[in-house]
């Protein structure tokens, strides 16, 4: 927790931009497998809008790159992975509602392993 707080503030902006601009690309891609189609989900099951999901993504990330700095490119790519995953859990033959907790769990397990 230390080290947080010696964090330039040239460096949390910097690391605010990197997290807005790839959170609102997070937010498309979770958009997109929700509403339009995903390989494990199928077709569309929800009507989605996605400027809720881009905004809502893009202040959460660059929320996040201001308060830890030039540690959101491992929460970036942790959040890649976990969809990554996600999608190519179809294989395994798990049910889509245990494939979207384990995604959860995935993204949270990236999240405390920041911590």
């Amino acid at each position: 927790m230390q080290i947080m707080k010696n964090i330039p503030l040239s460096e949390r902006l910097a690391s605010a931009f990197i997290g807005a601009i790839f959170g609102a690309v997070i937010g498309f891609i979770v958009a997109w497998l929700l509403g339009v189609y995903s390989q494990t989900l199928g077709p569309g099951q929800f009507d989605v809008s996605m400027a809720p999901w881009v905004g809502t993504s893009t202040c959460i990330f660059a929320l996040i790159g201001l308060l830890i700095g030039q540690h959101i490119a491992t929460m970036i790519s942790n959040a890649f992975t976990a969809l990554l995953e996600f999608e190519t859990l179809g294989h395994y033959g798990l049910p889509s509602w245990w494939k979207f907790i384990v995604l959860l769990v995935i993204i949270g397990g990236g999240y405390l392993s920041l911590k």
